[in-house]
């Protein structure tokens, strides 16, 4: 029954992206929401649920494998083209996602942009989202499985 509700309110949020959004805009949308409505596990309080989509989008609390697992359950919802990612940030193993736009792949991470004290789709919020992977290995990912962006900067 439990997972009846998650999957009707997941159809809830997909239903409610407005039909003349872009794919970019699709994609903001539902990262946004996840943003929103997620807090990162700091204290690994929430138990195994925190590493699924379940937890980030009904628990409200998750780790990045619940973020990443939740943006690309509601971005396949939302016929959206989405890949998890598995690789290490901050020197930890960590999970994000990438995307496709016309101009190519992207790389989104949910839980960084949700980090740092960032508001959401602030400056510091976009720093992890819709970037290339120049820009995400600059930073502070590192790619274990291979996974290339091909996008090109849209900044």
């Amino acid at each position: 029954k439990e997972l009846d509700i998650f999957d009707m309110e997941c159809n809830l949020i997909v239903e409610a992206i407005p039909e003349y959004f872009s794919t970019y805009d699709k994609y903001r949308y539902l990262a946004a929401l996840i943003s929103i409505r997620t807090t990162y596990d700091d204290f690994s309080t929430g138990g195994n649920k925190t590493k699924t989509a379940y937890g980030a989008i009904q628990g409200n609390v998750a780790i990045c494998q619940g973020y990443a697992r939740a943006f690309e359950y509601l971005c396949k919802k939302a016929n959206l083209w989405c890949k998890h990612i598995v690789g290490i940030s901050r020197e930890s193993a960590h999970s994000w996602n990438v995307v496709k736009l016309e101009s190519g792949t992207y790389h989104v991470d949910v839980t960084w942009a949700d980090s740092d004290m960032n508001e959401i789709l602030d400056e510091g919020w976009h720093y992890y989202f819709m970037i290339t992977q120049d820009e995400i290995l600059s930073r502070d990912h590192k790619i274990i499985d291979d996974t290339v962006a091909t996008g090109t900067p849209l900044r």
